[in-house]
């Protein structure tokens, strides 16, 4: 019987299966459950017919749909915003004066790097990933127009990944959803569709064995300590021009560049200096970032 391929329905959630976890994590900690419990709580409020917003601030209002285990992880996920606001609501959607209740600390370790160099990568609040959630769905489209403009850059998102599910004789009774790759739904690597997600695809691609022919030198360098050195305001600048946004910086308030600044902050515990390493969605800043400078640089040459 020949393979059928059945479109699944998209997953707003599924962010948090692909781009928040680092690369280098143990092999037994995984976003899996995490994921599950959020389509869980989904689906009780779309039995309440209740809209569902990406706060989750109506979980409180049917509080007798929730087991006592949901009731202790929602707790102990909002327990410090619900002191700061005075509120039992369960909102993660920051506004105004209640900004800085997302502002959390990732947890962070070392990882070996060229001999005897460490990397430091991090994990971020779970808090902090609901949010991630909330700016992919909102912006999703915007962030792979952004790294549309270089021509220069190798590695980029092109498009959201699609999923499905194949269906056949050998398959096990529950068919799981897969990427166009064909990988289980637990192992989806990324959010968006990624050219040259890996660099040896470049080098054994059709374009590097052009330029092999065609050029005598290769030039290669490296960004010292990239993530590290990269401030986060430096995305509104890139994208509206520093001077503008100094003058204007009360109007830019909920621009693409201040929302993805203002993220970059709560995840890392409000530091503006340095964005957190490991993570997906720290490639697609730094790729954003970087791809202005692509643009300048191509207009000089």
């Amino acid at each position: 019987m020949k393979n059928k391929a059945i479109r699944f329905k998209f997953n707003r959630n599924r962010v948090i299966l692909t781009d928040i976890l680092p690369y280098e994590i143990p092999i037994i900690f995984t976003n899996k459950y995490y994921f599950e419990f959020l389509n869980d709580i989904e689906k009780k409020l779309m039995k309440s017919n209740i809209k569902i917003e990406y706060s989750l601030e109506d979980i409180a209002r049917i509080p007798k749909m929730l087991n006592n285990t949901e009731i202790k992880i929602i707790n102990i996920l909002f327990e410090e915003i619900n002191k700061q606001t005075g509120s039992n609501c369960y909102a993660f959607e920051g506004k105004g004066r209640y900004k800085n209740r997302f502002t959390k600390i990732p947890f962070n370790f070392n990882i070996y790097q060229k001999g005897r160099d460490f990397r430091n990568i991090s994990v971020i609040h779970p808090l902090n990933q609901l949010q991630i959630t909330h700016f992919y769905e909102k912006y999703k489209y915007l962030i792979i127009y952004l790294c549309s403009q270089s021509p220069f850059s190798i590695r980029k998102s092109v498009r959201v990944a699609k999923s499905v599910y194949m269906k056949n004789n050998i398959s096990s009774k529950r068919n799981k959803p897969i990427t166009m790759s064909g990988e289980d739904s637990e192992q989806i690597k990324s959010f968006f569709v990624i050219n040259n997600n890996q660099i040896y695809k470049f080098f054994e691609s059709y374009k590097f064995h052009k330029c092999e022919k065609k050029y005598d030198k290769m030039l290669k360098f490296d960004i010292s300590h990239c993530f590290d050195s990269i401030y986060t305001h430096s995305i509104e600048w890139a994208l509206f021009n520093k001077d503008i946004v100094k003058e204007n910086m009360m109007k830019t308030n909920m621009s693409f560049g201040h929302e993805f600044d203002e993220l970059m902050q709560n995840v890392n515990y409000g530091e503006t200096n340095g964005i957190v390493i490991g993570p997906e969605f720290s490639r697609i800043f730094a790729e954003i970032l970087l791809q202005q400078i692509d643009i300048k640089v191509y207009k000089e040459l």
